[in-house]
């Protein structure tokens, strides 16, 4: 497997969330995210939009994310197992 991206179902709304995506690091820079994310518009029913959450730290997923339409909606302090991360949400509108 070279690469995967897991989505939740589309609720009432048309939001989809970006629960987890990943491309092996020797097929990375060669678009296959992007065909990830193309292939989720066009196989998700009733989508309108998709929401992820991104550690702030991760520079590159969050560059990556942008350059494919996603825009940050927050940057939220969240306290998960006793560890406070700094996340970004981000959103991918599609119509």
């Amino acid at each position: 497997m070279t690469g995967f991206a897991h989505f939740s179902y589309v609720n009432k709304q048309g939001n989809s969330e970006l629960l987890a995506m990943y491309v092996e690091k020797e097929y990375q820079r060669r678009r296959l995210g992007t065909q990830l994310l193309q292939i989720a518009k066009e196989e998700l029913h009733g989508i309108e939009s998709v929401t992820v959450h991104v550690e702030a730290s991760q520079v590159g997923a969050i560059s990556f994310l942008q350059a494919n339409g996603f825009q940050c909606e927050a940057t939220v302090l969240e306290q998960v197992e006793g560890i406070l991360l700094r996340t970004k949400r981000l959103k991918w509108c599609i119509n």
